[in-house]
């Protein structure tokens, strides 16, 4: 079970460095003029969560990606010990 996660996680650190790669290259194919940038972020402060955004839209993105992250921290403790 544990080369599974460790399988697991090498594959999921491979799949972030390619779509960091991919959105680079769609930033930087872009032409034209100006843009808007929007985005958000959460960060978890021991219980305590940090939530920002740019508006309304990305702070609900940031909060939803922060309960997904936070149940999978409490339930792969449980499979674990399957």
């Amino acid at each position: 079970m544990a080369n599974e996660l460790v399988h697991l996680g090498v594959l999921l650190a491979f799949a972030g460095i390619a779509i960091i790669m991919v959105a680079l290259f769609l930033m930087f194919s872009k032409r034209g003029g100006e843009g808007r940038v929007q985005g958000g972020g959460a960060v978890l402060i021991g219980p305590i969560p940090v939530v920002w955004g740019t508006d309304k839209r990305w702070i609900f993105v940031a909060i939803a990606l922060l309960l997904i992250i936070t149940l999978v921290n409490f339930v792969m403790p449980l499979l674990v010990r399957l």
